[in-house]
């Protein structure tokens, strides 16, 4: 069961609003900074600024809002995750269209639109031999820095995998560091598949939720 958060990150989990996509998008940029993948899709320092993440961000949750929910703390906008549902709408050509946006954002041209098609590729692979079946997944979960560990996160995640539990379906997601892969254990997934991204990218979790699955007590 998760914790109530303290009086001052008291949340609603709301979709987000038109009007505000633009802050998400910052928050993205601001929270994806330190993700161990981003010097991996943008090796030079100019395709890692706030602003080129920010822009990158705004490709990846038009993606998430065409293919399924971007869910966002309100009143105050310091959270956000972004889910996508079962189903083709998120394969091809959709994804190539939000691969090219992302390495256009990033400044990388074509060489990081072939990197984003590897990346992709050896995760769909790995994700189609652990979780075979239709299922949803959790595509982004970011949180300000300055308000991680405190609760955000568990809100942001169980609002999202009840929405999916009623749906009868499993999710999964992908993990870039061993402390996160034990975090989504915590929360009822395991891991079904693991590999290193190619041409020297950083390793690699899949984790799978089954429809239904249960967080650990705290």
């Amino acid at each position: 069961m998760r914790r109530p958060l303290p009086v001052e990150l008291s949340r609603e989990i709301v979709p987000l609003p038109s009007d505000r996509r633009h802050q998400a998008a910052d928050l993205l940029g601001l929270a994806s900074a330190d993700h161990p993948l981003v010097p991996f899709l943008a090796p030079t320092a100019h395709g890692r600024t706030r602003q080129a993440l920010a822009v990158a961000g705004q490709s990846l949750i038009g993606f998430g809002e065409a293919c399924g929910a971007v869910d966002v703390t309100s009143p105050i906008l310091d959270g956000l995750a972004i889910w996508l549902t079962p189903g083709q709408a998120w394969q091809l050509p959709l994804r190539r269209a939000w691969e090219v946006q992302v390495a256009a954002a990033l400044g990388q041209g074509m060489a990081g639109f072939l990197r984003c098609l590897r990346l992709l590729a050896q995760l769909d692979r790995a994700g189609h031999e652990g979780a075979p079946e239709p299922h949803a997944r959790l595509l982004a979960l970011a949180v300000h820095p300055a308000r991680r560990g405190r609760g955000l996160e568990e809100t942001l995640l169980e609002t999202g995998l009840a929405r999916i539990d009623a749906t009868g379906v499993a999710c999964t997601t992908v993990c870039f560091q061993a402390a996160t892969v034990l975090y989504f254990v915590d929360h009822g997934f395991r891991a079904v598949a693991d590999g290193d991204v190619p041409q020297g990218g950083p390793h690699f979790w899949v984790v799978r939720r089954p429809a239904g699955g249960t967080s650990i007590p705290r």
